[in-house]
């Protein structure tokens, strides 16, 4: 079924608080040392906040809006954000994120693997390959490991994100277009500057955008 813009608007004011609360919780095991817990919820809260990018390609779709539906519940496709804020913190220009990105590339398979093996009794192979052990997931994760996985998820889920309200998600219909399940757009620098003109993102955000546009 299609999504209105005021819609649009309100269910990623909701990703994004739900995305805020699982972090939360996940900093809560962290402290309390539950760190194989820790990492699942941080695993989730950034699969949480991936939903925008679905919520906006949906506002876009014209007919298939129930595949992409399919996008919004399957939690494997939305790992690869895990690797956005570092790519974009080394300034790697935006025709290059998306073979780091993708969501069929290893990085996705190993995080929802690492979710799986911090949340369930695992069987290993040994190195012989002809026995195997028990592992439990308190045995798995180690406090510096699970600190490195909440750090990165801080980095996507406290983004100094585009605030995308109606004002801001009607520009985005004016401007960009889903071609070949990719959201696409002619004159991106225009989008963002019309963004930064409402205040919907920052100038330092706007001046790091087109500097990768630019490259």
């Amino acid at each position: 079924f299609p999504v209105t813009i005021i819609k649009a608007a309100e269910g990623i004011q909701k990703v994004i608080e739900n995305a805020e609360d699982l972090l939360d919780d996940s900093l809560i095991l962290f402290k309390a040392s539950k760190f194989p817990r820790a990492i699942s919820l941080a695993i989730m809260a950034v699969e949480e906040v991936s939903k925008i990018e679905i919520i906006k390609k949906i506002l876009l779709a014209n007919g298939i809006e129930g595949r992409i539906w399919k996008e919004f519940k399957n939690h494997k496709t939305k790992n690869h954000t895990w690797y956005f804020p570092v790519l974009k913190k080394i300034s790697v220009p935006n025709n290059d994120v998306k073979h780091f990105i993708g969501a069929k590339s290893d990085w996705v398979k190993r995080i929802d693997d690492l979710k799986n093996q911090t949340l369930y009794l695992n069987a290993n192979r040994k190195n012989d390959g002809l026995d195997f052990e028990w592992n439990l997931p308190k045995n798995l994760v180690q406090k510096e490991f699970c600190g490195m996985f909440l750090v990165a998820a801080i980095e996507v889920v406290k983004d100094d994100r585009i605030i995308w309200d109606s004002d801001s998600l009607e520009i985005f219909t004016r401007h960009w277009k889903l071609i070949d399940d990719e959201i696409r757009c002619e004159k991106p620098v225009l989008f963002y500057k019309q963004l930064r003109d409402l205040g919907m993102i920052s100038e330092e955000r706007f001046m790091k955008i087109v500097s990768n546009y630019n490259k």
